[in-house]
């Protein structure tokens, strides 16, 4: 994870965005809530399989710092 922009006088709240390529465990699974089956997940046309570039944006509010926004690029494998 790296920290992408620092901006403590934003307005209204004072702000960070953090930049990863999350990537799953080898023992992460996707199963079927109704079944309970192991299942296989076909992704949508134009969507590069995981790791996804994410980009997550923090603010200071109240007297915490909390996740305001988070968007993961499927659009393209994620490289750094």
């Amino acid at each position: 994870m790296r920290v992408d922009t620092i901006e403590p006088d934003a307005k209204p709240y004072p702000r960070v965005v953090l930049k990863d390529c999350p990537t799953p465990t080898p023992t992460w699974r996707i199963h079927d809530a109704k079944t309970g089956k192991e299942m296989t997940m076909t992704l949508p046309p134009g969507t590069q399989p995981t790791p996804y570039l994410s980009t997550v944006e923090v603010i200071y509010y109240q007297g915490h710092w909390g996740v305001s926004k988070i968007n993961a690029d499927t659009s393209k494998t994620c490289t750094a």
